[in-house]
């Protein structure tokens, strides 16, 4: 039977180009199964909301099969990467899950980066590695200088004047000689004049 109508030949071959997508752009994976010593998960992720049932499962197997369907790098030091995890949780937002999971294992040390659009870039967890160079230290901090007040210089004494020798016999006869004569009489230049006083 053919079909002439153009509209359900497009749709016929949208669905076509559809199923042949793999499951990431159809906005969903099949849940992941892994089984590994002494434990096991199964992962499943849609929409952004995390769906986990692990049992004795390794947090850095479990943390990379969860970055590689979501789309972000991890970088777990060994001594997290190899601790043990259970619990069971459905359709929790990705970032709470990956905080559950921290919390879980008792893991402070980690880092999450974010891209522009909100998404989760990089996990990092456990300590500094060797390679890795920690932040630069800041300079201890200078205490404020304190204002001193310069003391005054002391100023020298002038010296003493120079001490007057005695007086010798003839000076001091010269002197009271001096002392002695008369002084001159001097005239008025005009004769003195008579003021009568003044009556109330």
């Amino acid at each position: 039977m053919r079909v002439n109508n153009p509209f359900m030949i497009a749709l016929g071959v949208f669905l076509a180009v559809i199923a042949f997508l793999p499951p990431i752009w159809r906005g969903a994976l099949p849940p992941l199964h892994a089984q590994e010593e002494g434990g096991s998960y199964v992962l499943e992720l849609k929409d952004g909301l995390l769906s986990a049932e692990l049992r004795d499962a390794e947090f850095g197997r479990v943390l990379d099969d969860i970055a590689n369907r979501a789309g972000f790098q991890t970088d777990i030091s060994p001594a997290v990467y190899g601790k043990k995890l259970s619990t069971t949780f459905e359709s929790l937002e990705l970032q709470r899950a990956l905080l559950r999971m921290l919390a879980l294992i008792d893991e402070k040390n980690y880092t999450i980066y974010y891209k522009p659009t909100g998404e989760i870039k990089e996990i990092k967890a456990g300590p500094i590695s060797q390679g890795a160079v920690p932040p630069p230290t800041p300079a201890p901090k200078r205490p404020a200088p304190v204002a001193v007040t310069p003391r005054p210089v002391p100023q020298a004494m002038p010296p003493p004047p120079p001490e007057m020798p005695p007086l010798s016999e003839e000076e001091l006869r010269q002197i009271q000689e001096m002392m002695d004569e008369p002084y001159p009489y001097i005239p008025p230049k005009e004769p003195p004049q008579y003021i009568p006083e003044k009556t109330k």
